[in-house]
C-alpha cells in the first residue's frame, strides 16, 4: 500500500503539473507535440505557479511586513508573466 504524504492535493496537483510538463516537453524535442504541447505546457505552468504561490504564502504570512509585501509583487509579477508572458499568451 502507498505511503500517504502530508501535502495532499497540493502535491498531486504538483505531480500532474510535473507530468505534464515532461510529456510536453518530449513531444517539443521530438517535434510531434503541435498545439497540444503548447495547451500541456500552459497547463502544467499554471497548476506549477499555483502551487509555488500557496507555499510562498504559506512562508510569508509569518513573517514580517515587508515580506509579505515582497510576496504580492512577486505574485503579481508571476500571474502577470504566464498570462501575458513572452512567446505565447492566455490574452
Amino acid at each position: 500500500m502507498a505511503k500517504k504524504g502530508s501535502t495532499g492535493l497540493l502535491g498531486m496537483v504538483a505531480f500532474i503539473a510535473i507530468i505534464l510538463n515532461a510529456v510536453a516537453w518530449l513531444l517539443v524535442s521530438l517535434d510531434l507535440g503541435g498545439n497540444i504541447s503548447a495547451i500541456m505546457t500552459a497547463v502544467a505552468s499554471i497548476a506549477l505557479l499555483l502551487v509555488v504561490l500557496y507555499v510562498a504564502y504559506d512562508f510569508a504570512k509569518k513573517q514580517t511586513q515587508l515580506w509579505r509585501i515582497i510576496f504580492y509583487v512577486l505574485a503579481i509579477l508571476s500571474i502577470a508573466a504566464v498570462l501575458f508572458g513572452t512567446g505565447r499568451s492566455f490574452v
